[in-house]
C-alpha cells in the first residue's frame, strides 16, 4: 500500500515539473502572445462602449431593437474587461516565473488572483447568456415590427422589464455554473468542470444547453424565415411605404440578421462543448481524467470563440449604420485624409447581398432576390 501511495504523490509532482519546465520554455511567447492580445482586447472594450455611448445619445436609436444590442455591448465589455484582467495577471506572473525555479510553478499559480475559475466561468457564461437571448428577442421584435404596423416600439416599462428578465436570467445561469467549474488538479491557474452530482450535472447542462442555444437558435431561425415568407407575400403593401422608411428599416433588419448568424456561428461551440464536455466527463470518467490536459486546451479554445465573436459584433452593427460607423471611422482613423474617411463611411460589405432582402428601389427585383435567398437557404 505504501508504494502505491507513494506513486498517487510523486506522479502529480512529475507532471508538475514537466508542465512547469514546458511552460517556463514558452515563457518569451507567452508575453508576446499577451502584449498583442492586450491591445487588441482595449480596443474591443472601447468599441462596445462607443456603441453604448451612441445608442444612448441618438434619439432615432431609442428602439427596442437598439436596446437589446445596448445589452449586448455591455455584456460584451464585462466579459472582456474579466479576460483584460486575467491576461494582465497572467503577464505579470509570467514574467516573474523567468527568474524563478520551476519548482515553485504549484504555488505562484495556487496564490494567483486570476486562478478564481468560479468568477471567471459566472462572468463569461453570464455575457454568453445574455448576448445570446438578446438576439433571440431581437429576431422577435423585427418580426413584430414587421407584421404590426399599428404599434411599431414598446414603452420604456416593457423594455425595461424585459431587459432586467433578460440580465437576470443570464446572471442566474452564470451563476449554476461556476457551481461545475473549478481550478484544475492538475494545472491550478487553468479551469477544469468538477461533478459532485451526476443526476445534477446532466439535468443542468442539458436545460443550459436548450436555454443558451438551442432555444435561442430556432427562434431566431424561425423568426428571420417567417420575415423573408412575409416580405414575400407582402410584398404589394410596401409599395405604399416610403422610400426612406423602408431603407431605414430594411437596414436595421439587416444589421440583426448579419449580427445575429455571425454571433450564432463562431460561439456555437462555446454552447455545445460545456454539453459535450460534462457528460464525456460523467460517461468515461476515468478515461478523461487521464487525459485533463485534453480537456483544459479545447475549454480554453472554445472560450476563445466567444471572446472573439465579442470583439467582432460591434463591427458589424457599426458596418450596418451610418451613424455608428461614422464615429468609429472618425476616432480610429482621424489622421486620414476627410475624402478617404468618407469612402470608407460608404463602403458597403458583400455580406449585404446576401442578407438584405431589398436591394433594389423597385418592389419586383427585390422580390427575386428575397425568392432566390430563401431557395439558397433551403
Amino acid at each position: 500500500m505504501s508504494t502505491q501511495s507513494n506513486s498517487n504523490i510523486t506522479a502529480p509532482t512529475e507532471a508538475y515539473s514537466k508542465i512547469s519546465e514546458w511552460i517556463a520554455s514558452l515563457g518569451f511567447f507567452q508575453i508576446l502572445f499577451l502584449r498583442i492580445l492586450i491591445p487588441i482586447l482595449i480596443i474591443g472594450i472601447i468599441n462596445n462602449v462607443l456603441l453604448v455611448i451612441i445608442i444612448i445619445r441618438e434619439k432615432s436609436f431609442h428602439k427596442s431593437t437598439y436596446y437589446l444590442l445596448c445589452n449586448q455591448a455591455i455584456a460584451n465589455v464585462i466579459c472582456l474587461a474579466c479576460i483584460l484582467a486575467f491576461s494582465l495577471d497572467v503577464k505579470t506572473t509570467v514574467s516573474s516565473l523567468n527568474d524563478m525555479n520551476t519548482t515553485q510553478l504549484p504555488s505562484i499559480y495556487l496564490e494567483g488572483n486570476y486562478s478564481d475559475c468560479a468568477l471567471t466561468s459566472m462572468i463569461y457564461q453570464s455575457s454568453y447568456t445574455v448576448s445570446v437571448l438578446s438576439l433571440a428577442v431581437i429576431a422577435l421584435d423585427r418580426y413584430r415590427v414587421l407584421t404590426q404596423h399599428t404599434k411599431k416600439n414598446y414603452d420604456a416599462k416593457v423594455i425595461f422589464i424585459a431587459n432586467t428578465l433578460i440580465w437576470g436570467i443570464g446572471w442566474v445561469n452564470g451563476y449554476f455554473f461556476s457551481n461545475f467549474t473549478g481550478n484544475s488538479q492538475l494545472i491550478p491557474s487553468l479551469c477544469d468542470y468538477k461533478f459532485d452530482s451526476h443526476e445534477l450535472v446532466r439535468a443542468y447542462f442539458t436545460i443550459n444547453f436548450i436555454l443558451t442555444y438551442l432555444l435561442p437558435a430556432t427562434i431566431i431561425i424561425v423568426s428571420y424565415s417567417l420575415i423573408m415568407r412575409y416580405l414575400k407575400r407582402e410584398h404589394s403593401g410596401i409599395k405604399s411605404i416610403a422610400k426612406i422608411k423602408r431603407k431605414r428599416r430594411n437596414r436595421v433588419m439587416e444589421m440583426a440578421m448579419v449580427t445575429t448568424f455571425f454571433f450564432l456561428i463562431p460561439s456555437s461551440p462555446w454552447a455545445i462543448s460545456s454539453l459535450v464536455l460534462a457528460f464525456l466527463q460523467l460517461t468515461f470518467g476515468n478515461l478523461i481524467s487521464d487525459n485533463s490536459v485534453t480537456i483544459i486546451i479545447l475549454y480554453s479554445i472554445f472560450q476563445l470563440f466567444y471572446f472573439l465573436t465579442c470583439i467582432i459584433t460591434p463591427s458589424l452593427i457599426a458596418a450596418y449604420n451610418r451613424i455608428i460607423k461614422s464615429t468609429y471611422v472618425s476616432i480610429y482613423f482621424f489622421y486620414l485624409p476627410k475624402k478617404w474617411r468618407e469612402a470608407m463611411i460608404n463602403v458597403r460589405l458583400l455580406s449585404c447581398i446576401i442578407f438584405h432582402p431589398f436591394t433594389h428601389d423597385q418592389t419586383r427585383h427585390s422580390v427575386t432576390l428575397v425568392s432566390s435567398i430563401h431557395i439558397q437557404g433551403k
